[in-house]
């Protein structure tokens, strides 16, 4: 499940799913192959109805671009909930304390398998496509290097809100962490999201998917 804090409905990955509303009948939840959607806007109508036709088969192609499209939808909840528990002065310290322990464990052990399957599963295999897609993978290395220090500097203040959830100071100051490394998030996944998912459904053979998803699933074996 993803995390939440009392009172917060959990994340729609609405931010992902850009032109389809909350009410559509596809989007039965904020993960899973229903999010392909955002990816097909990439391709044109046509895209758009392969996909619609194609909703309740489970192919490759679903399965490995909606496991990245969970990975992105898990770095945007984390992020919401990291600001959160450092915005809301009405939270009592053992919920500020609890979004903290699991901000940490994501952003350390589960954030860097997703950087992973970007360089070392995706990045070799799209280099040279087209000069769109190679715009967009030195756009993805680049930041994935830029991201590295607010990170740690996240990470810093989430250990140290833990041990002292009470503390306005560290509040504040995760809130705009958090706040700052969300923008810089949605920059990086809006470039993948817009270029580099679509190019995979198009281009790549279910044998390449299956072997990319193959390589996904071993790391968090």
């Amino acid at each position: 499940m993803q995390p939440s804090l009392p009172g917060r409905r959990p994340a729609l990955v609405v931010l992902v799913l850009q032109g389809l509303s909350p009410g559509t009948p596809a989007l039965r939840d904020g993960t899973g192959r229903a999010t392909i959607h955002a990816c097909v806007a990439g391709l044109g109508a046509a895209g758009k109805v392969l996909m619609l036709l194609s909703l309740g088969r489970r192919t490759v192609t679903e399965d490995l671009v909606a496991l990245l499209l969970e990975c992105h939808g898990r770095i945007r909840t984390f992020v919401a909930l990291a600001s959160e528990a450092g915005r809301r002065a009405d939270l009592p310290d053992d919920e500020v304390r609890g979004a903290c322990l699991r901000c940490e464990r994501y952003f350390s052990l589960a954030l860097p398998l997703h950087v992973r399957d970007e360089e070392e599963s995706l990045l070799p295999r799209l280099q040279g496509a087209s000069a769109e897609v190679d715009e967009a993978l030195a756009a993805m290395h680049r930041q994935h290097g830029e991201h590295e220090a607010p990170i740690r500097a996240l990470l810093e203040t989430l250990q140290a809100l833990a041990a002292a959830p009470g503390d306005r100071g560290l509040r504040s100051r995760l809130n705009d962490e958090a706040a700052a490394l969300g923008g810089a998030f949605e920059e990086h996944l809006a470039i993948e999201e817009r270029v580099l998912f679509p190019f995979i459904l198009a281009r790549w053979s279910h044998a390449t998917q299956a072997q990319v998803l193959a390589e996904l699933r071993a790391r968090r074996a």
